[in-house]
């Protein structure tokens, strides 16, 4: 079986018509969400990144060294200026194993995304071997695709993500992916987590009150995280959520100076068009699945497994 989709990239429902040619009954099927189709490599720009297991960056702000690989959009990596900025509709392809993984300022655009893909030529996913609160955080970064899977080496998941067992009873509560500060119009897709301290995926800019475009109210309008699509993963053997999207609640978080310098009332932001679809939950400490601030009508929750959830009891 197969399908001409006009060279048109995206998700695509699939309807079939089934008929019994013996009494030719028919029936109709649809699957939701059940294609996703990513733009082709040909002809674009591949940054390939080597992270190392040994990885340092030096916080220029106060000279703290950390275990991490981080990449800036803007032509920095590992605080070294290499003068390639990343640019809408350019490729990052990651190779290796890197302790925590920070990327940030990616600016892709809704015609020209920014794909984030593991470089599997030797049959092996990207692994992130967390230390201590992170696996990978995404800060200022929009339009970017994390495709784990198709990959080159057929692995189901292409980047794979865990508390590293020599550091697991030194971590503290951690997150495989946090998707966070403005980022918006993300996919994330092919990501095995597992056995971190705290969640799967967290994905959200908590309101601050000393920063009013993080809340929903504020009269410059506010941040919206759109487009948040999460789909064919697993997260198994989480102390916390397996997916933790958006504040914990809708209502009023305090008081604060809003952009006019008015004292009021302020809430966290919300989202439109969330699609959680085709992943699997198993053995989550706390909730399989965590939605919250989600406004509109275009939210899709469906075709997930959840098993072993909540064994926590708390």
């Amino acid at each position: 079986w197969q399908a001409d989709m006009g060279g048109e990239v995206g998700v695509f429902d699939i309807q079939l018509t089934v008929r019994n040619i013996e009494t030719w009954g028919s029936s109709q099927v649809l699957k939701k969400r059940f294609i996703t189709v990513y733009p082709s490599l040909f002809g674009k720009t591949i940054h390939l990144i080597t992270c190392s297991r040994d990885d340092t960056w030096t916080d220029p702000t106060n000279s703290t060294v950390y275990s991490r690989c981080v990449i800036d959009g803007q032509g920095i990596m590992n605080g070294r200026k290499n003068n390639n900025p990343i640019l809408p509709g350019e490729v990052i392809m990651l190779s290796g194993y890197a302790p925590e993984l920070r990327i940030y300022n990616l600016p892709g655009t809704a015609d020209n995304h920014i794909l984030i893909i593991p470089d599997t030529s030797a049959g092996n996913p990207f692994y992130v071997g967390m230390r201590k609160y992170l696996g990978i955080r995404t800060e200022w970064c929009t339009y970017v695709d994390f495709v784990g899977s198709p990959n080159d080496a057929n692995l189901e998941y292409g980047f794979e993500i865990f508390t590293d067992p020599e550091f697991y009873e030194s971590a503290p509560g951690n997150k495989c992916l946090d998707i966070n500060k403005f980022s918006s119009d993300i996919t994330i897709s092919g990501v095995h987590g597992y056995n971190s301290k705290f969640d799967g995926i967290s994905a959200k800019t908590d309101p601050d009150p000393d920063d009013p475009s993080t809340w929903r109210n504020d009269p410059t309008g506010g941040f919206v995280f759109k487009n948040l699509h999460i789909h064919h993963n697993k997260f198994k053997d989480t102390l916390g959520e397996g997916i933790y999207i958006g504040y914990f609640t809708a209502q009023k978080i305090g008081t604060a100076l809003n952009s006019e310098g008015i004292m009021t009332d302020y809430y966290a932001h919300i989202f439109k068009d969330t699609k959680v679809y085709r992943n699997q939950f198993i053995n989550n400490g706390f909730d399989g699945m965590q939605l919250g601030n989600q406004h509109g009508g275009g939210a899709e929750v469906h075709d997930n497994i959840v098993l072993g959830a909540a064994w926590l009891n708390t």
